[in-house]
């Protein structure tokens, strides 16, 4: 029998044939698909806790639980103590705090795991419902996550995730009457508020999917009038249905009122503040001033998803939404403005592409050959997401497992001030603001921490002692007597000002990180037991004077034995061994290192370069070979294997590898004159100029390299470039004879007789040798008629 049901439109797409799957096999079928995305999920939350800022919001929810209040103004430092501080993410940092109380990381863990799923398996279970295809569901999920698997971090943002899948789908389904009503969406929202600052998504969310209803509403109320039809419904949505979002909105806005806050809540949109926001944190900066910073994989799926929403909602007219087009624009103008919004953005694709999709035939009404290959095509993009997944943590170099990530954090620091119960007014760097806050407050209050309560003046006068500028300045302004460097900063002006200075001292040293101390008064006892004299922060130089190998082997055996056992250390450990030539002792080191982490490419790079030195080929290309699986984008190792093929003799692979390192490699790194001198060789002049013209911009002074630059030239029949360069060689080495002998052959090239007769007179006279070279010399065939040149080869 037929049926007269009501005809599709936004407002009751779910009661088409075309918006269900078939039967209730294929529901269940397509709902366990969803079970080969959880890995793909799961993989970048079982990592171990690296140095995110889970601390500051740990740090922030303890002590809301200890004082009974939520804070007002700055509570973990001593230089913007009075800052107004309005924590949106209160909720939020009491869940994580309690997390770590019942169970440490693997609760931390399990909860993160728990919402990151919550929010997509809603999605999915949308997409399912839609009737949207299942294995193009995989493949656009499995992109996405691909995309968003950096925001998933134990962090607020994850409640914003959940409260973006549910707000999203409850909107649709309303309007697809899968919904009697939207009061959910101002409940969640009373959670929301309080646990992320990102509520305001919410309300965007809200007003795009109005507007977008009032505006269809408005066009099919114009084309009924036009065709003379009744006006009783507002078409795409009823007028009931928009005065009942509107009021939901009306309501879910008054909600975000009801926080610890009230209407200063908002204070935070201050420009002022926001503006602090993008003035360090990396991840809210702009698209376009954070795209060079991206992979390819993730610019090319942020790109294809974008295109294939915009397709999606352009090109299918009959299920044309102004909702959704609105929607989509907003999830661009979130991304533009900040790429930390590439999450938001992935969900609201995700759920516009279900719906527009959702009317195309049934997957179970295609032929047998176009399923198998729809699905084996998902399972191709699944598989290749999941791999580069596992791919870009190794190259991360942090390990799988349930427990802190030593490496980064400075604990062993923070450890040293807590034995000593020390009471410092120290300089600390923001990114170590949260671990700082965790371990030591309130025994010591932060420089700066990661809550952003602070004015940009702080920010500039931090940018002066990261940047190295007016160091000393900074430190009288506030007093300083104590600083902790981790080792991202240990090449940092900074720690060269501290190094070269007679008024601090090294009390603590890990490799990962380092407590400078003043020498005042107060600190007298702890400087004369504990000082570091023979290293420096980055470990592997030595102050001026200080050869003696014997100090430098103690001062690193104490470090080993007080401090955090890291692969950090051992690493350093064994370039000092190398430095002083043990290298037995730095196999050991870059041994314990492997073991201790085995994702860090350092160690593996450091045992290749023992067993080069050790003249073991074959091991040195193995360990180089593992270096580069883990991170392939690093110049060393590709440096050692090129080392190890030109010790074969095996000249073109190994300008392979020295090709590929100098695309990791800075213009200063003598991987461009490796390979600028081994082109030569090679015959490939013009390459070969390419490379060494990179390293002598650097280092001018390289007289080798600058001599077979110009043989280059001159051998790429570029007389004239080659000509300037003897020109040059000759003026800094007046007594270099094969650089007049080159210059006497260019000169002879380009018909300077007289000019390459000078210049051979000289290189013979400087070495008698030139005259055997210069009678069977082509490059002379010019001249040889010439009554000075049968002189001089004579």
């Amino acid at each position: 029998m037929e049926s007269h049901g009501p005809k599709p439109t936004i407002n009751n797409v779910a009661r088409s044939p075309t918006a269900v799957p078939p039967n209730g096999k294929a529901s269940r079928s397509s709902s366990r698909a969803f079970l080969l995305l959880l890995p793909l999920i799961v993989l970048p939350c079982v990592v171990q806790l690296a140095y995110t800022d889970f601390w500051m919001h740990a740090a922030a929810g303890r002590w809301i639980l200890e004082n009974r209040a939520i804070p007002h103004q700055n509570i973990f430092t001593y230089t913007a103590r009075e800052h107004p501080f309005i924590d949106h993410t209160w909720l939020s940092q009491v869940v994580l705090y309690l997390c770590w109380l019942i169970g440490e990381v693997p609760a931390v863990r399990i909860f993160q795991i728990a919402l990151v799923v919550l929010s997509f398996a809603t999605l999915w279970r949308f997409w399912i419902r839609q009737g949207a295809p299942a294995s193009l569901g995989l493949v656009v999920f499995s992109t996405a996550i691909f995309v968003s698997a950096p925001r998933f971090s134990p962090r607020p943002e994850l409640f914003a995730a959940v409260g973006i899948a549910l707000y999203l789908t409850h909107l649709y389904e309303f309007a697809q009457a899968r919904r009697r009503h939207l009061w959910w969406l101002p409940a969640y929202m009373l959670l929301w508020v309080n646990a992320h600052g990102g509520m305001l998504t919410g309300l965007i969310i809200i007003a795009a999917f109005l507007c977008g209803q009032a505006l269809d509403a408005l066009r099919q109320r114009t084309q009924r009038r036009a065709a003379g039809g009744a006006d009783s419904s507002c078409g795409g949505a009823s007028a009931s249905g928009l005065r009942h979002i509107s009021a939901v909105m009306l309501t879910t806005t008054l909600v975000t009122f009801i926080n610890p806050y009230g209407a200063q809540y908002y204070s935070a949109l201050n420009p002022a503040r926001l503006k602090i926001f993008t003035y360090q944190l990396t991840e809210w900066w702009s698209l376009l001033r954070a795209w060079p910073s991206m992979d390819l994989l993730t610019q090319t799926i942020i790109v294809v998803l974008g295109v294939v929403t915009a397709v999606c909602i352009v090109c299918r007219k009959e299920r044309f939404s102004r909702s959704s087009a609105l929607l989509f624009l907003a999830a661009c103008y979130l991304l533009y403005t900040a790429r930390r919004q590439v999450w938001t953005f992935a969900q609201i694709c995700m759920v516009i592409i279900a719906v527009q999709t959702s009317g195309l035939p049934s997957v179970a009404s295609l032929p047998v050959q176009l399923r198998r290959l729809g699905t084996a095509v998902a399972c191709l993009v699944l598989g290749a997401m999941t791999f580069h997944q596992y791919a870009r943590l190794r190259q991360a170099g942090i390990p799988l497992g349930l427990s802190v990530f030593w490496e980064d954090p400075p604990k062993g620091a923070a450890d040293f001030i807590e034995k000593h119960t020390l009471q410092l007014r120290m300089y600390n760097y923001m990114d170590d603001g949260g671990y700082l806050a965790w371990q030591l407050y309130p025994q010591n209050l932060l420089f700066i921490d990661q809550l952003n309560a602070c004015g940009t003046d702080l920010l500039q006068w931090d940018d002066k002692m990261v940047d190295g500028r007016e160091i000393q300045s900074v430190v009288d302004h506030f007093n300083f007597d104590s600083m902790i460097i981790t080792n991202e900063y240990f090449n940092s002006g900074l720690v060269q000002y501290l190094a070269n200075s007679s008024d601090w001292a090294m009390v603590y040293w890990d490799a990962v990180s380092c407590l400078y101390l003043r020498r005042i008064p107060a600190f007298s006892e702890i400087i004369a037991s504990d000082e570091y004299r023979a290293l420096v922060p980055h470990g592997y130089r030595t102050r001026r004077g200080a050869d003696n190998g014997n100090a430098i082997r103690a001062e690193t055996e104490r470090a080993i034995s007080s401090g955090i056992e890291t692969a950090a250390l051992h690493i350093t450990t064994g370039k000092l061994r190398l430095r002083m030539g043990e290298t037995r002792r730095a196999r050991t080191a870059f041994s314990r290192a492997a073991q201790l982490n085995p994702w860090d490419s350092r160690a593996f790079s450091g045992l290749a370069t023992v067993c080069l030195l050790e003249g073991n080929d074959v091991s040195a290309a193995r360990y180089a070979t593992r270096a580069l699986a883990l991170n392939p984008r690093w110049s060393l190792p590709w440096k050692t294997l090129a080392q190890t093929h030109m010790h074969r003799e095996d000249h073109r692979r190994a300008a392979k590898c020295l090709m590929q390192a100098t695309r990791f490699a800075s213009p200063a790194d003598d991987a461009h004159r490796s390979l600028g001198l081994l082109l030569f060789q090679l015959n490939e002049n013009k390459r070969s100029v390419e490379h060494l013209t990179i390293w002598l911009r650097s280092h001018p002074e390289d007289l080798d390299a600058r001599f077979t630059l110009a043989q280059a030239y001159g051998s790429a029949g570029y007389a004239e470039q080659a000509r300037e360069v003897f020109r040059e060689i000759t003026v800094a080495f007046p007594g270099h004879a094969p650089a007049w002998y080159g210059l006497a052959s260019m000169e002879a090239q380009l018909g300077e007789s007289d000019a390459a007769i000078n210049a051979l007179s000289e290189s013979i006279r400087l070495d008698s040798r030139m005259r055997s070279l210069a009678q069977s010399d082509t490059a002379f065939a010019s001249i040889r008629a010439h009554p000075e040149y049968r002189k001089l080869t004579q």
